[in-house]
């Protein structure tokens, strides 16, 4: 994946609150970038992510770069970013997040997978899924997680809308709990809504989440 576009996206509201979130987020040689762009900015933000990229992720598998209000960055800095959208590391995934796609260049648009996410009504705050992975104990066995995923039969569209209610509630938690293992639960929850998303297997997405939750 080269690049998402977030329109609304309540799965990163808590992720670019950088004054709520655990201070180790700030460390530069971690395997997540968060720019919240306040104001127009220019190549200073495009060289800090070509800079960020240059080395394989040090955690995890692959390194994150969300970038919020990217419609602010200017013609000059998405210019910039062009390189990095159309020849990524393998291990790079980059997020542009912005309520105004259309200020961005054509250019970049078009090297991108465009994803719009609607906000989240209320009633989305809790659901089934949600329930069950919070009632999940930290120490259950993987048999039993994997278990008590396949109890839940759900069709494409309505897990994709309980994903997008654990989303929700992730990052409403986030929010008022920042914590490393919430954060990574957020990030776990993103990935298998953008693999099921992409037509992935619902079973072993579900098995994948449950294990890893």
């Amino acid at each position: 994946m080269s690049a998402t576009i977030l329109q609304t996206s309540l799965a990163f509201s808590a992720l670019i609150k950088l004054d709520r979130l655990p201070q180790w987020l700030h460390q530069p040689s971690l395997d997540h970038l968060i720019i919240d762009i306040e104001g127009i900015l220019g190549l200073p933000i495009s060289r800090q992510v070509q800079a960020f990229l240059v080395r394989p992720p040090l955690t995890r598998s692959i390194k994150v770069v969300v970038i919020n209000q990217a419609h602010q960055l200017t013609p000059i800095a998405q210019t910039a970013l062009l390189k990095l959208l159309e020849e990524p590391p393998f291990y790079a995934h980059l997020f542009l997040i912005t309520p105004e796609v259309h200020r961005l260049l054509p250019t970049v648009v078009s090297r991108c997978h465009i994803q719009v996410i609607q906000a989240v009504p209320p009633e989305l705050q809790t659901n089934p899924l949600t329930t069950v992975l919070e009632s999940l104990p930290p120490q259950a066995e993987p048999w039993l997680r994997f278990k008590i995923s396949q109890t839940l039969k759900l069709n494409r569209p309505a897990l994709l809308h309980q994903l997008l209610g654990l989303l929700y509630h992730c990052s409403q938690e986030l929010s008022q709990h920042p914590t490393e293992v919430r954060l990574k639960q957020s990030t776990l929850g993103l990935h298998t809504w953008s693999a099921v998303n992409r037509n992935a297997n619902l079973a072993l997405s579900l098995e994948h989440l449950f294990l890893h939750w």
